[in-house]
């Protein structure tokens, strides 16, 4: 199959599919991340060799892995990029995350943490979600918090 083939039937197949609240998010991101990966494969694909690594020992998944994350930070210094605080189940909170004006994240619960409840303050809800949106301008996409950076940004709401 070739890859703008490929590219146009992940954007029917992600259009046309319908998403549950549960799988809205990852949905999302998942389509951003393979959308990137697709973009960068069908822009460079004529370059493609241009990009190889000359030395044998050089390994070349964490190269092209650098040259999407530069892409990706390329991108984000252009995006308008937004966040808005949200209510969320037992008067919790969560955010959402929107891109040149575009909903790419609806975060209601704690990253990094299982369970369905969200963040039991409004000030820890800016925290994270200022970190994500760090994380994203980084190239980090998706964005992922772990247990430790709640620890270390003295999340006091962990449950």
């Amino acid at each position: 199959m070739h890859l703008e083939q490929g590219k146009s039937g992940l954007i029917t197949l992600f259009l046309n599919y319908k998403f549950s609240k549960k799988t809205n998010m990852r949905a999302v991101l998942l389509f951003l991340f393979l959308n990137t990966i697709l973009h960068f494969s069908t822009k460079a694909q004529s370059k493609l060799y241009d990009y190889l690594p000359l030395n044998e020992n050089q390994d070349s998944i964490i190269f092209h892995y650098k040259q999407i994350k530069e892409t990706n930070i390329a991108q984000m210094v252009k995006a308008d990029i937004q966040y808005f605080i949200i209510k969320a189940e037992k008067e919790t909170y969560g955010y959402t995350i929107f891109l040149d004006g575009h909903l790419v994240i609806e975060q209601k619960t704690i990253p990094g943490l299982s369970g369905s409840l969200g963040f039991k303050n409004i000030p820890d809800t800016h925290k994270i979600a200022e970190l994500v949106i760090k994380k994203m301008k980084e190239g980090e996409m998706p964005p992922t918090i772990s247990e430790h950076e709640l620890i270390e940004m003295d999340i006091t709401n962990r449950h």
